[in-house]
């Protein structure tokens, strides 16, 4: 959770979604290197959830704006699994065992793989970006906040890079989108994506 007083806004970072980008942008610093270096403007953990901060969020930021990004769940899945999955494991071996909590979790390094909604629902937030239209969703944020930023590209995956507008091409079976139809249900449920 970055928190900005002096621009009053609390951001949700949900991972694969523009995040880094975002966080880089907002932090009005030249210096986006090296391992950790998100960790300077987040409170209570770069992913943070909201869950766990229900309770005080309004309180301690009252005047603050709320916001998140999200991103089409199957186009996420095709990201973190180019991102995590061992090599040599299938997509569906992948996400069969992301179904056995082997790798969700707060304690567990894949904490990527938990559905956006963990993180935070779109009702709980006053503004709600869609990875989809990034630039024209940050250029709008920053409309309502007032503030005037330049949206970079940080932490594409080197190891094979997402195809954003074409990712639909990946899945070459319907047991692929059934699986993360599955195990990204209430994303699919509650931020509206179709495959």
């Amino acid at each position: 959770m970055f928190v900005s007083s002096s621009h009053r806004f609390v951001f949700f970072h949900v991972p694969k979604t523009g995040g880094s980008s975002i966080t880089a942008a907002m932090a009005e610093t030249d210096d986006v290197t090296g391992r950790g270096w998100q960790a300077r403007f987040h409170v209570n953990g770069m992913h943070s959830v909201y869950e766990e901060v229900r309770g005080t969020l309004r309180r301690d930021y009252p005047e603050h704006l709320v916001f998140a990004f999200f991103r089409n769940p199957w186009s996420r899945a095709l990201s973190l699994y180019k991102h995590a999955h061992d090599d040599g494991e299938s997509f569906i071996e992948y996400f069969e065992r992301w179904k056995t909590d082997e790798c969700r979790g707060r304690n567990n390094r894949d904490l990527n793989c938990d559905p956006q909604v963990t993180f935070i629902a779109p009702d709980a937030c006053d503004f709600v970006g869609r990875f989809e239209h990034l630039a024209d969703d940050f250029a709008r944020l920053c409309g309502q906040l007032g503030i005037e930023r330049e949206l970079g590209h940080l932490n594409s995956n080197r190891r094979s890079p997402t195809d954003h507008v074409n990712w639909r091409s990946a899945y070459t079976s319907q047991d692929q989108i059934d699986i993360v139809t599955e195990c990204f249900a209430d994303d699919v449920r509650l931020l509206g994506y179709k495959f």
